[in-house]
């Protein structure tokens, strides 16, 4: 269990760059501090006390501070590093699952500390406390049933499926709807219907912190056929409507 990351305050500077790696292999000696990393397109391995780890762009590794470990670059590649200091101490490499918007996410923290516009370091602060806790919510699956987890990760790959139903997701872990209901209300406290539309409402909240797509855009994109629909559900969870919250975003 990674429950460590739950109660993570960072702290001092930060540093959040893009970094370009050759075909090659690099020591690094006593790194000096936390860091979030995760590759755009390339496959770069760790080495450390043994252990292999790999960042493409599927994973985010979490990164220990003083610690010396070897990196191979396979393919050449550019990495999002978000470097920061934090009140925990971990000894090994954190391998997570970079799951929908954790690249954009990552994109939106490089900028707005490159940027250093008035209260960047405040909003770079944020953009990753945000990834710390989409880390936060898969390792509260460490502990769920298989098949629960498989659901999970179902509605996380396909909540802009306008249709997406119980029954899709019960079927797709083989199980029947009145089980899946159980299932959710046991291990999350949620329906399965409240918990699609957290992360519906979630992904939403990203895609318009990125100032690319209209409201109604971002309603279809998270599976809303009505602008209505959605702008109440957004409103509900987070008292809110979708352009309040983009106009305050940018304040």
């Amino acid at each position: 269990m990674r429950n460590f990351l739950d109660d993570v305050t960072i702290q001092g500077e930060l540093n959040c760059v893009d970094i370009y790696s050759e075909k090659g292999t690099v020591r690094h000696v006593n790194r000096h501090s936390l860091g979030l990393i995760t590759s755009t397109a390339g496959s770069v391995e760790y080495y450390l006390n043994g252990e292999t780890f790999v960042s493409d762009k599927n994973t985010v590794l979490l990164m220990p501070a003083q610690v010396s470990y070897t990196l191979k670059c396979t393919k050449a590649d550019v990495s999002h590093v978000l470097n920061f200091y934090a009140d925990v101490k971990i000894d090994k490499i954190y391998t997570f699952k970079k799951t929908e918007n954790m690249e954009n996410v990552f994109v939106r923290t490089v900028k707005t500390f490159v940027t250093k516009r008035p209260t960047y370091k405040t909003a770079t602060r944020a953009l990753i406390y945000s990834l710390i806790l989409r880390l936060c919510e898969q390792t509260a699956y460490d502990a769920y049933p298989d098949h629960l987890v498989k659901c999970i990760e179902y509605i996380y790959e396909n909540y802009g499926d306008e249709k997406l139903s119980n029954e899709k997701i019960a079927s797709h872990a083989n199980i029947s709807v009145v089980y899946l209901q159980k299932q959710f209300v046991k291990y999350t406290s949620e329906s399965p219907r409240k918990f699609l539309t957290g992360v519906r409402v979630s992904a939403a909240q990203d895609m318009l912190l990125s100032q690319t797509k209209s409201v109604s855009e971002v309603a279809q994109a998270v599976g809303y056929s009505s602008v209505y629909s959605f702008s109440r559900a957004f409103k509900l969870a987070t008292g809110k409507s979708p352009l309040q919250y983009r106009l305050t975003a940018k304040l």
